[in-house]
């Protein structure tokens, strides 16, 4: 049963991303957007010794790339990657990688993903995620305002974001601000890792 649903969500994350429409850097309907991420966990699930610090201010700066200003991610952990995500979203999708540890400096430019089959634009998220793909947790958010979809409600805080960010629902689905569904280490790896 665990293949099988494997299986399905593999199925679901390569469909979901086929569907996607590229970035376009000319594209400035989005430039300067600024959203601040909220730590939504203080350490890794498993490790509550192995604390962590996370802050800054995404902002958009053309229609492919972010970056994060006054970047803090200390200590930074191998595997951590930006998703994205829109309220209803029952999957977060692969935005960017490489994110590394800063100490209150602007980060190095994001660009969104590019690759066929696997792209996504600034309209298709409001919500950067920064997430582990290791211990299968998110760490923080950002939730730009001006990238709502219509009719989308802006996320709060929830039980179920503290038992995502605690790892207690690592291997079922699990709601985090109320906005989006990870469902296990192998879908959210197997959603990121679609076209690298």
């Amino acid at each position: 049963m665990v293949r099988f649903t494997t299986l399905l969500l593999l199925a679901a994350a390569t469909f979901s991303t086929i569907s996607a429409k590229p970035c376009n850097v000319a594209d400035t309907k989005y430039v300067g957007q600024k959203a601040v991420l909220k730590q939504v966990a203080a350490s890794l699930p498993n490790q509550p010794a192995a604390v962590f610090q996370i802050s800054g201010t995404a902002e958009i700066l053309d229609g492919c790339n972010f970056i994060v200003r006054n970047f803090t991610f200390l200590p930074g952990y191998a595997g951590s990657v930006w998703l994205g995500r829109r309220p209803g979203d029952q999957m977060a999708k692969g935005v960017a990688e490489n994110v590394v540890a800063s100490n209150n400096l602007d980060s190095q430019k994001f660009t969104l993903r590019s690759v066929p089959g696997s792209e996504i634009s600034f309209d298709e998220f409001d919500t950067l995620v920064l997430f582990s793909t290791i211990d299968n947790f998110e760490m923080a958010t950002a939730q730009f305002p001006g990238l709502a979809a219509p009719n989308a409600t802006s996320t709060g805080s929830s039980p179920s974001a503290t038992e995502a960010a605690s790892g207690k629902s690592k291997s079922s689905a699990s709601s985090v601000g109320g906005s989006a569904v990870i469902v296990g280490a192998a879908a959210a790896a197997a959603a990121f890792a679609v076209g690298l």
